[in-house]
C-alpha cells in the first residue's frame, strides 16, 4: 500500500474509522501489515515535511517574522483603539454636561418668561380694574367706555391663552 492510496482513503469526507477496521478484519488481510504500512506511510509523510521544511526554511523563517511583525502592529491598534474609546468617552462626557445645564437653563427661561408675562397680564387688568373703578366712584372724568372696553380686551385676551 503506498502513501497517496493510503491518503486518498483515510483523508476521504466518508471515512469512518469503525466501518473501516471492521471492514479491514472482515477481510481478512493482516492487520500487522496494515499497521506496518500506516507505520511506513508516517514515516514517509516525517521524511516529506522534513524535506519541504529544509527546503522551505528561509521562507519560513520569514513568514514567522512577518507574522510576529503582524502580531506587534495589531497591538499597536488595538492600545490606539483603547485609547480613542476612553477619549471618545471623556469627550461626551465634557459636552453630554454642559447640554443637561443649558437644556435646564433655557427651560427655567422659558418658565420664567411665560411668568413675567402672566404677571405683566395681571398687572395690566388690575389697573384696568382700579382706573375703572375710580371711574365709577366719580373720580376724574375720563370716558368711562375706553376704561371699560379696555377691560374687556384684556380679559378676551386672557382667553386666548
Amino acid at each position: 500500500m503506498d502513501l497517496h492510496s493510503l491518503r486518498r482513503e483515510l483523508t476521504s469526507p466518508d471515512f469512518d474509522v469503525e466501518r473501516h477496521a471492521s471492514t479491514l478484519i472482515q477481510s481478512g488481510q493482516d492487520v500487522s501489515r496494515y499497521l506496518e504500512a500506516l507505520a511506513s506511510a508516517e514515516e514517509e509523510l516525517d521524511r516529506n515535511i522534513q524535506e519541504q521544511v529544509a527546503s522551505h526554511y528561509e521562507d519560513l523563517i520569514s513568514q514567522a517574522t512577518g507574522v510576529e511583525r503582524l502580531e506587534g502592529h495589531l497591538e499597536m491598534m488595538r492600545s490606539h483603539l483603547t485609547t480613542l474609546s476612553s477619549s471618545a468617552e471623556r469627550l461626551r462626557a465634557r459636552v453630554r454636561e454642559p447640554h443637561k445645564t443649558l437644556k435646564s437653563q433655557t427651560t427655567t427661561l422659558a418658565r420664567l418668561q411665560e411668568t413675567c408675562d402672566l404677571l405683566r397680564r395681571v398687572i395690566r387688568t388690575l389697573q384696568l380694574g382700579k382706573r375703572l373703578q375710580v371711574q365709577l366712584q366719580g373720580g376724574p372724568q375720563v370716558k368711562p367706555k375706553c376704561g371699560i372696553n379696555e377691560l374687556f380686551l384684556t380679559e378676551h385676551f386672557f382667553t386666548l391663552f
